[in-house]
């Protein structure tokens, strides 16, 4: 490429030599010095130059008077033009078609674009759309779930102050039975008292009158008949109130009453008792050998059993009364409610625990476990 530039300034140089000898007058050099111009611009195909070549002889030529020859390079440079113009207007062509090709290019390309944009636009639009369609979703679930959580939590306050508004009335009730049974049992040992202390003032010391005024006579019948009304007064004072109960305490009030006991019921009753007496106060006292005695009872007569035993087996905090038989037994998960009643409301004005274990021809085993 180096050496084609240099070709071509040379080839230009000589052109413009001979020029300058033409307007001197020295065609003979001019044509001369335009020759190796025109050898170069043929070797390039430097058309411009090879135009101008012919342009330079043809004016050589006719100042020469040589016209054939003038003509002849006239001709050449004419076609030569022809040829440049062709040339330039196939290059504006091609240039307007490469134009037109670029355009129509940039054109496609500017429509895949805008296509490309229109189809992003659109894409972002469906995931608004799609966005915004799972977010009203989400936010519906929402609120549903609150709305079943605060339901949730109505009906649990709802529950919880129904429930506690039940609990309230049973324990209003419970307290009312508490205290209706209390007044029941203080009652029933308040009459009782005062039974047996007039069976023993009154009827006693009646009877004990009668039988000092007939004990100087001859009548033995009538005698017989106040002794054992007597023994009949004791037996009726001792069973509603056992004198040892008041005076000794539970211990001995229960020695008292095996004996009394087996000779009732014919039924020999094994009392294990602890060495040392125990205070307790006088309702726990008499409401352990009440329930002692109709325990020891429901076994003389209903259960069949060929003994009794009777324990009380005090432990920190409490005292344990069991009461067991080797009777017929029965089936303790069958129990009805109604079982145990008074013995049941007893335990339960003590603030004690009642446990009842049986087994059908295998005895019955009922525990208390009162607290003091």
């Amino acid at each position: 490429m180096a050496g084609s530039g240099d070709s071509a300034g040379v080839a230009s140089a000589h052109s413009s030599l001979a020029r300058i000898l033409i307007e001197e007058g020295r065609y003979r050099e001019a044509v001369t010095e335009i020759e190796p111009a025109l050898a170069i611009a043929h070797r390039l195909d430097l058309n411009p130059v090879i135009k101008t070549a012919y342009q330079v002889l043809s004016d050589c030529y006719r100042y020469t008077g040589k016209t054939g020859k003038a003509l002849e390079y006239r001709e050449r440079a004419y076609l030569m033009e022809r040829h440049l113009l062709d040339e330039n207007r196939l290059r504006s062509i091609d240039e307007l078609e490469i134009q037109y090709q670029t355009a129509e290019t940039e054109k496609q390309l500017a429509l895949v674009e805008n296509e490309n944009l229109l189809k992003a636009r659109q894409l972002l639009q469906h995931r608004w759309a799609i966005t915004l369609l799972a977010a009203g979703l989400l936010f519906a679930v929402l609120l549903l779930l609150l709305f079943r959580q605060q339901k949730k939590v109505a009906r649990l306050m709802a529950d919880r102050e129904r429930t506690e508004h039940e609990q309230a009335l049973a324990k209003l009730q419970a307290d009312k039975e508490f205290a209706a049974l209390q007044a029941l049992f203080a009652g029933q040992e308040q009459e009782r008292r005062r039974i047996a202390n007039d069976l023993h003032d009154s009827l006693g010391g009646l009877l004990y009158a009668i039988r000092l005024q007939l004990s100087g006579g001859s009548a033995d019948k009538a005698r017989q008949t106040l002794e054992t009304a007597m023994a009949e007064n004791r037996r009726i004072s001792q069973d509603l109130l056992p004198p040892a109960l008041a005076r000794l305490g539970l211990f001995a009030a229960l020695r008292e009453w095996r004996g009394q006991f087996e000779q009732t019921f014919g039924l020999p009753v094994r009392l294990e008792l602890p060495e040392a007496d125990i205070a307790l106060p006088d309702e726990t006292a008499v409401s352990l050998f009440r329930i002692a005695q109709e325990l020891m009872t429901n076994a003389a007569k209903h259960a069949g059993a060929g003994w009794v035993s009777v324990r009380i087996v005090p432990e920190a905090g409490r005292l344990s009364l069991l009461v067991e038989d080797d009777g017929a037994g029965f089936d303790a998960s069958a129990l009805p409610g109604t079982a145990f009643k008074t013995v049941r409301s007893r335990v339960r004005l003590l603030g004690g625990q009642l446990r009842v274990e049986s087994v059908p021809g295998r005895g019955t085993t009922v525990t208390v476990v009162n607290p003091f």
